[in-house]
């Protein structure tokens, strides 16, 4: 949620920026669009706008033009992680992804980057970059990465379940 999302629109709708809905999120893209039109690049945007909004938020936003992929983590969770194997460095050029919770790409990844609050990575390819705090960290491919085992057993549900949202939508009082 962010929190200070109305003046963060009146401000951008007095800079010419049309909204089609009344969702706070919709806020970052029109942001990122006006300062990465003023001249900054995409980073130094999402770095200015987590030092102005107020609130919990974790924003993953592609850069098609150049094939930048970007999170930003503040207050929410946000892991980062590369497909991996026990004998590839890191960052490789097979993708990255970004989820806010671990099992969403356990599967595919061996080890993982936890997101700190103000933490912006940038990953393009087998460039990687990390800011804390609006700087950018040098040493980052070696800091920080958990890695974990992932089994792919799946829990008994029982008969009457096929799979775990059916089981929750039936155990509704």
């Amino acid at each position: 949620v962010i929190e200070n999302h109305k003046e963060l629109k009146e401000m951008l709708k007095d800079k010419g920026h049309r909204f089609d809905s009344t969702t706070d999120t919709e806020i970052i893209p029109h942001y990122v669009e006006h300062h990465v039109t003023a001249g900054r690049t995409p980073a130094e945007a999402l770095n200015l706008f987590n030092e102005e909004a107020e609130g919990n938020y974790a924003v993953v936003m592609l850069d098609r033009e150049q094939e930048q992929m970007y999170g930003l983590k503040q207050g929410s969770p946000l892991v980062f992680a590369f497909p991996t194997t026990d004998t590839e460095p890191l960052p490789h050029s097979k993708g990255a992804y970004f989820a806010s919770d671990l099992y969403a790409i356990s599967d595919k990844c061996k080890k993982a980057y936890f997101m700190e609050d103000g933490d912006l990575i940038m990953t393009s390819g087998s460039n990687l970059a990390l800011w804390e705090d609006g700087e950018v960290q040098e040493g980052f491919k070696n800091k920080n990465w958990k890695e974990f085992e992932w089994t792919e057993e799946e829990p008994v549900l029982g008969d009457e379940h096929s799979y775990w949202m059916e089981k929750e939508i039936k155990e509704q009082p």
